[in-house]
């Protein structure tokens, strides 16, 4: 009985052993943030940053920030449409022969019933892109008497 149960424990700690998640089990819902440090998946050398956009929300707006370092704010474009949120942007430059290639895209869902289109705000200040979707204020309903008439008076 005491070998089934060494060769049980053997072959678990085995398993453990040759486990690529034995020190790490969060690496599996890390990855993309794994592959964003990794140079070859980065916006640098042309790769799309796939990051998501920080976004948070207020009782007035939909604060959204959005990463573009190295891209000018006229190579920016922000659109909405059907409440998503799209930023794209690119660059390209060329430096002792050398050319390099940057390039942004993001999007965000928003809850399209929400939110004012028309009052859409975008600052880009140091390569942070700050975008603000101010939600559309419901105004609160305020109690109203209504005249009751009798039919002969409609006539």
């Amino acid at each position: 009985h005491s070998s089934e149960s060494t060769t049980s424990s053997a072959s678990s700690s085995l398993t453990m052993m040759m486990s690529p998640f034995r020190y790490h089990p969060s690496h599996v819902l890390d990855f993309p943030r794994f592959m964003m440090s990794d140079p070859f998946f980065s916006s640098q050398g042309g790769a799309i940053e796939a990051q998501m956009p920080e976004m948070r929300e207020t009782d007035n707006a939909y604060q959204i920030q959005v990463s573009c370092p190295g891209i000018n704010p006229e190579d920016i474009q922000v659109t909405i449409h059907a409440g998503r949120l799209v930023v794209k942007g690119e660059t390209k430059s060329s430096r002792d022969g050398w050319e390099s290639h940057r390039r942004v895209e993001k999007s965000v869902q928003l809850p399209e019933s929400a939110i004012d289109t028309t009052g859409v705000e975008a600052i880009n200040e140091h390569g942070m892109l700050l975008i603000s979707v101010p939600k559309i204020r419901l105004q609160t309903p305020t109690p109203r008497s209504i005249p009751v008439k009798t039919a002969a008076a409609l006539k």
